[in-house]
């Protein structure tokens, strides 16, 4: 093996079916809107999967919990439309009850193995003082799900069912405080936006404050990368680089 091969960040616009295994609907625009309306614009298949139902996602007294899981759906159906996300997956985990468990991490893995995406994309579970544990156990076992699903005896159910192990190229990190790639969105942040605040259950009220602090931290990385305008960040590795790897963090 080339030295190399454990050195080279994956490019995400080479990558042409990309998974996007996300805690709760909206953070994949928020964290990635941009971005995905780039690599779909340029041809790429864009899948999700959602694993909270984000019943208890709101302050609002008014509306129960079976009524706002109901509408997320709705709302996650009109952000996938303007971004135009390919499909999704609900797995409805009870919204804050998420686990690390390995039937979450069986779940991720048959959607890796049955759609067989060049990049899985999630949240960072690295991400300091992150107090949510849905987004911790998410990014954590969508991690592991991306380097183990090309084993053939993890999940060895899958190979009663018919899928074959699938090995992905690069997994990417959204909102990560340890970017090592940045990516233009001067022409995609107006839909990022658009996308973003069709989640109005959760932006309705506070959305003048949402929509500055979206712009500005688009900025806030294009500085980062000495770059003008508006990009997102992520941290991008393969998953041979997700493995005892002590310069991972660096990279």
């Amino acid at each position: 093996m080339d030295l190399s091969q454990l050195l080279q960040i994956p490019d995400i616009f080479s990558m042409k079916t990309i998974l996007v295994i996300q805690p709760h609907a909206d953070d994949a625009e928020i964290g990635a809107g941009g971005t995905l309306a780039r690599v779909i614009a340029d041809g790429a298949r864009v899948d999700y999967v959602t694993v909270a139902d984000d019943r208890v996602g709101s302050r609002d007294r008014s509306i129960y919990p079976e009524q706002l899981a109901e509408l997320r759906i709705k709302e996650q159906d009109a952000a996938m439309e303007v971004l135009g996300i390919n499909s999704n997956r609900w797995l409805g985990w009870r919204d804050s009850e998420v686990l690390p468990t390995h039937t979450l991490r069986g779940q991720f893995i048959r959607a890796i193995r049955e759609l067989k995406p060049d990049a899985v994309m999630t949240i960072d579970p690295w991400l300091p003082y992150e107090a949510h544990p849905d987004h911790r156990y998410t990014g954590m076992i969508a991690a592991e799900a991306a380097f183990l699903a090309a084993q053939p005896y993890v999940n060895p159910e899958h190979l009663r069912d018919g899928l074959e192990p699938h090995e992905v190229t690069a997994v990417a990190f959204m909102g990560t405080s340890k970017p090592n790639v940045f990516i233009s969105i001067d022409n995609t942040i107006e839909t990022k936006l658009t996308a973003v605040r069709c989640h109005k259950s959760q932006f309705e009220h506070t959305w003048d404050f949402y929509e500055s602090y979206l712009t500005y931290l688009a900025k806030q990385w294009a500085q980062q990368a000495q770059k003008e305008g508006y990009m997102e960040a992520f941290k991008v590795l393969t998953p041979l680089q997700m493995h005892y790897n002590v310069h991972a963090e660096s990279m």
